[in-house]
C-alpha cells in the first residue's frame, strides 16, 4: 500500500477550509500508541489521553528504523511507525460519547515486515475487504468511511485476517468529502512488457535446418535421455564436447558424419544434410533460440525405432589416442580405429 506525493500538511489544510465553509471538518485525530502530535497543521491526540476512546485487546508496536515509502515529513512518520495490532488478527478500536451526527473515518496503515490481508469494518459493516500491506515500509491512509451516529452513540473499527497494523485514526464530522488517500510517491505506469528478441540468422538456421538433422539421424540414440557413449546432441551443452565452432577438422562429429561412420546401421546423411551441417560448424555452430531440441522418439518397447528398424547397438565413446594439437579441448564421439568398426 502507498500514500501521499502531495505534502499531506496541504492536503488535509484544503480539504479543512472547504468542510469548515459548511460548518463541517475535521474532529479529532488519535496517534495509535505514540505521543501528541502535530501533523499537517492538525493536533493529533496521544492515544492513551484521549477521553473517550479506547483500543481494547491491542498490543503494540514501534519502530522508528524502517524506512518509509514516499519520506514523508518528520511527524507523519513517527505516528506511522508506532502502531496497534493484535496478534489473533482481530483489530479494535472504539470512540465512544459521540454527538449525534454523520461523521466519516480515516485510518492509518503500514507494514513493519512481512505482507498481510485483511478486511476493515466500520461499526458491523464491511468497508474494505482484502486490504493488502504491502511489504515493510508501505503505508496508506484508508477511507475516508461514512458512519451515521445517533447521540451518545459510537464508532468501532475492527479489522479481521493478517496482523494489521494500524497506526492512526482521524474523525471528520458531515457529508462532504473528506480528504481521500493519495500514492506517496508517483504511480509510474507499469513498465511494457519486454518484447521478445527475435532470433538471430544463426539461430533460425540451426532451427530449421541443423535441428530436424539431429532429430532425424541422432537422437534416437544421442539424446538427453539416451546420450548412448555419452553423447547428448539434444542439449547445446552437450553438442559443445563434440563440435569445436568455425573447425571442422577439430568437431569429431563432422569426421563420423562426414565419413558415413555414423549414423549406424542406417543411411547417411544425404548431400545436402552434409552441407548444412558443414556449413552451421564453419560459421560458428550456433545453437537455436532453445536450449534443447524438442524430441519424441517413438518406442516399441524398450527399442528406439525409425522405419521398423531397431537400434540396439551401443556408441562407445573414446578419446582419441592423441588429441590433436589446437589450441583447445576437443572430444571424439567415437574412435576412429579400425576396430571400432567391427564392434557390434
Amino acid at each position: 500500500m502507498r500514500s501521499a506525493t502531495l505534502p499531506i500538511a496541504a492536503f488535509i489544510a484544503a480539504a479543512s477550509l472547504s468542510l469548515s465553509a459548511r460548518g463541517e471538518g475535521f474532529r479529532r485525530a488519535i496517534n495509535l500508541n505514540g505521543p501528541a502530535l502535530q501533523i499537517g497543521g492538525q493536533r493529533w491526540e496521544a492515544e492513551d489521553a484521549a477521553p473517550g476512546f479506547a483500543a481494547p485487546g491491542m498490543q503494540r508496536f514501534e519502530n522508528q528504523n524502517v524506512p518509509l515509502d514516499g519520506d514523508p515529513e518528520a511527524a507523519l512518520a513517527q505516528m506511522l511507525r508506532s502502531s496497534v495490532w493484535n496478534s489473533a488478527g482481530k483489530n479494535r478500536i472504539v470512540w465512544r460519547g459521540l454527538a449525534a451526527g454523520s461523521y466519516q473515518v480515516a485510518l492509518y496503515v503500514w507494514e513493519d515486515n512481512d505482507p498481510q490481508t485483511y478486511d476493515i469494518s466500520l461499526n458491523g459493516s464491511v468497508v474494505a475487504s482484502g486490504v493488502e500491506s504491502g511489504p515493510g515500509g508501505s503505508w496508506a491512509r484508508l477511507g475516508p468511511w461514512k458512519a451515521e451516529v445517533a447521540a451518545g452513540g459510537e464508532i468501532v473499527l475492527e479489522s479481521r485476517g493478517g496482523h494489521a497494523n494500524w497506526s492512526g485514526v482521524e474523525i471528520w464530522s458531515g457529508d462532504a468529502a473528506a480528504p481521500m488517500p493519495m500514492p506517496a510517491q508517483p504511480v509510474l505506469p507499469a513498465p511494457a512488457p519486454e518484447k521478445p528478441v527475435p532470433p538471430t540468422e544463426a539461430q533460425v538456421f540451426f532451427e530449421q535446418k541443423i535441428a530436424p538433422i539431429f532429430a532425424k539421424h541422432c537422437l534416437e540414440c544421442h539424446s538427453s535421455s539416451e546420450h548412448k557413449g555419452d553423447v547428448d546432441l539434444q542439449a547445446a551443452a552437450g553438442a559443445a564436447e563434440t563440435v569445436a565452432p568455425g573447425d571442422l577438422g577439430g568437431s569429431s562429429l563432422w569426421e563420423q558424419i562426414e565419413s558415413d561412420e555414423m549414423p549406424k546401421k542406417r543411411d547417411p546423411l544425404s548431400g545436402a544434410e552434409k552441407a548444412s551441417i558443414k556449413t552451421w560448424i564453419e560459421r560458428g555452430a550456433e545453437w537455436g533460440a532453445a536450449a534443447s531440441i524438442r524430441f519424441s522418439p517413438r518406442r516399441i518397447g524398450a527399442r528406439a525405432t525409425i522405419g521398423g528398424r531397431s537400434s540396439r547397438s551401443p556408441i562407445r565413446r573414446r578419446r582419441a589416442s592423441s588429441p590433436p594439437d589446437r589450441g583447445r579441448r576437443t572430444i571424439s564421439i567415437f574412435s576412429s580405429s579400425p576396430s571400432w568398426r567391427n564392434m557390434a
